[in-house]
């Protein structure tokens, strides 16, 4: 499948797709071009593919899915720098996405993963408050816990496995909260 694509990618456009600036492809294709790049982990090109829905189809209902997608990229790069770029442009122009609700949790773990602990306990915050009902909401909770330890904030850190064990009790979640809140006793002893 990669090599069709790529043998696509040389007849329509001439050049390997990320050497390229002016694109000729319709937004479908480009999505779907991305996707099989994505899937052979050639995140370059896939990038490019989604950049280019993003630059030369902007009207395209697959914008927010492309910036995510770019975001995801870069995060599987450790780029993280571009990808909060990528995740908070998706938040801003796309607010109401379902896609931006996913971009919310990657943007909060990849503030996390640059040390801006702040940013990223007030995104997975605005999670909890924007997204309440999601079946993975109970992960916020949880990973705010591990955002507070990581910055050797473990005083905020243990009130939130009191969140943890007050807002889902006799749960899985419960239980991980609890222990979290132990290996945070037992890291100060």
């Amino acid at each position: 499948m990669i090599a069709a694509v790529r043998e696509l990618d040389r007849i329509d456009l001439g050049l390997p797709m990320s050497d390229r600036t002016a694109l000729r492809l319709t937004a479908d294709e480009h999505l779907q071009r991305a996707f099989v790049y994505l899937f052979d982990r050639d995140l370059t090109t896939a990038r490019s593919h989604f950049n280019a829905i993003v630059t030369e189809h902007p009207a395209s209902g697959h914008v927010p899915e492309s910036l995510f997608q770019i975001g995801r990229c870069f995060t599987q790069e450790s780029n993280f720098p571009e990808a909060i770029r990528s995740f908070e442009r998706l938040q801003e122009q796309y607010p109401e996405h379902p896609a931006a609700r996913k971009a919310l949790l990657q943007g909060a773990s990849a503030y996390s993963r640059v040390g801006k602990h702040r940013e990223s306990v007030r995104r997975y915050q605005e999670y909890i408050a924007r997204f309440p009902s999601e079946p993975d909401v109970d992960r916020a909770y949880l990973y705010i816990v591990a955002v507070l330890r990581d910055a050797g904030e473990e005083t905020e850190a243990l009130k939130w496995t009191a969140t943890i064990s007050e807002t889902f009790p006799g749960t899985v979640t419960d239980a991980q909260g609890a222990f979290a809140a132990a290996r945070i006793h037992i890291a100060r002893n």
